[in-house]
């Protein structure tokens, strides 16, 4: 697993935690992780520019597209993106085409799946953020005893699946 924990510093700066975790094996050594990365706002991916603190043994190669192949080697590393536009949210689309066979832990707002779902152009995470929504919307009719979606639900539905 890894952990991902996101601390916005400014308008245009998020410094990001990664962590390996092993849950049977919490001792365990690091190994190389490949993950690819996109940052997404409502309107477009996002152009940013990168830096890993403390000289780590951590890689970073830029794959154009404003997509980044961030190699996780150490245990845990803290990672600067510094962004051209003061665009909120900004929405992390880490583990893109599946780059490693991990899970990914990352807290995510309702919203911030919604951006995804919406314009992530990677299938996999924009699959994982419309099963999220669609979750959200489906225990919320549960707790409320609904028998059905409303309206706008099934909108938001229809446009995530009509926007691909």
């Amino acid at each position: 697993t890894v952990l991902i924990h996101e601390n916005i510093l400014s308008d245009n700066h998020v410094q990001v935690t990664f962590e390996q975790f092993y849950e049977n094996n919490p001792g365990k050594n690091c190994v190389d992780i490949p993950l690819k990365m996109a940052w997404f706002s409502p309107k477009q991916k996002l152009k940013f520019q990168i830096k890993c603190s403390n000289n780590q043994n951590s890689e970073i190669i830029d794959l154009g597209n404003n997509e980044i192949l961030f190699i996780l080697r150490d245990k845990k590393v803290e990672v600067s993106f510094l962004f051209e536009e003061k665009t909120q949210p900004r929405v992390l689309s880490a583990n893109r085409h599946f780059s490693a066979p991990i899970k990914v832990s990352k807290e995510f707002k309702l919203h911030e799946y919604q951006v995804l779902a919406e314009h992530d152009d990677d299938d996999f995470n924009k699959w994982d953020a419309c099963q999220a929504v669609i979750r959200h919307y489906y225990l919320d009719a549960v707790k409320n005893k609904q028998s059905h979606f409303s309206s706008d639900v099934i909108q938001i539905v229809e446009r995530f699946f009509n926007n691909p």
